[in-house]
């Protein structure tokens, strides 16, 4: 066990510089996302020769565990430590992943909530021209329950054509959910399975030439307070060379923040910052110069 440990402890510490023991969480202790998963799976199954799916990381989530699963597949392994090269791998790989069919779902829901949007929230967008045409990230805060719609507001129908985004599988669990999801051009991430084929369709998009919108927090704040960011998009981006567009909305969690089931008047407003360049930044620098 204590060489696999070892092998594991370099890995996390080149890639996330935390200390670990055979107790430590990936979730809770090492606060593990769905993107870190898949390229830890990918790291253990590169390294001791072994073939690993998400399945096996729902019920394993420690130290140890993961240790004990990796010796009961384990054969000959020798040591392979590249933080980067098995999620590039993914990135970079062909792939013949299904992307939503269309965008419809996303332009009937503009007609229909962009007049309330301007009436009752008073919604006004600031410094579109900021987004160029090609392929880009667009990343912003998540404030409430109405963000996604408000961002798709803004834009063309042709633009819309060309947006997808990338949301939570636990939303979209029902028929009815999953028929809007393919056809309002959003990429459902399941935490617990098809993780790898989520990366590589976000990763299609963009090599198609088309946006990704993402709220890098991963879920709607509950205090108003703008929360960490996972990494995915600035990996994404550094890999593919696509630039970042950042926007900040502003005013959406006070008039429907986490526990109201209505909003209230409130005006709100989204604004395009600068874009930004990924160059030679390193991923953790893209994050924090988005923030």
């Amino acid at each position: 066990m204590k060489e696999k440990f070892d092998i594991i402890n370099k890995y996390i510490d080149e890639r996330y510089h935390k200390a670990i023991d055979l107790d430590s969480h990936i979730e809770l202790d090492l606060g593990f996302d769905s993107l870190d998963i898949v390229e830890f799976m990918n790291f253990l199954n590169e390294t001791f020769g072994i073939n690993l799916v998400e399945q096996d990381f729902v019920e394993n989530k420690t130290i140890s565990a993961i240790i004990k699963l990796v010796n009961e597949k384990a054969g000959k392994f020798v040591e392979k430590v590249d933080k980067n090269e098995n999620l590039k791998k993914i990135i970079e790989s062909d792939s013949d992943v299904k992307l939503p069919k269309d965008a419809r779902y996303a332009k009937f829901l503009r007609v229909i909530l962009g007049p309330f949007f301007r009436f009752y929230f008073k919604y006004k967008c600031i410094d579109k021209e900021n987004i160029k045409d090609g392929a880009g990230i667009i990343v912003g805060n998540h404030q409430s329950y109405l963000d996604g719609f408000m961002v798709n507001n803004v834009f063309t129908t042709k633009e819309m054509n060309d947006n997808y985004y990338i949301a939570t599988a636990l939303h979209f669990k029902s028929k009815t959910m999953k028929y809007l999801a393919n056809h309002g051009n959003i990429i459902l991430v399941d935490a617990n399975r098809n993780l790898k084929n989520t990366l590589q369709a976000a990763a299609k998009v963009l090599k198609n030439n088309k946006k990704l919108i993402i709220f890098p927090e991963g879920a709607r704040t509950r205090d108003g307070q703008l929360h960490e960011f996972k990494k995915t998009f600035a990996i994404l981006a550094k890999d593919l060379n696509v630039p970042i567009y950042p926007f900040v909305l502003k005013g959406a969690y006070e008039a429907f923040p986490y526990n109201k089931k209505f909003p209230k008047r409130n005006n709100v407003s989204v604004q395009f910052l600068e874009r930004i360049e990924p160059n030679n930044k390193t991923v953790e620098e893209l994050v924090e110069e988005t923030k």
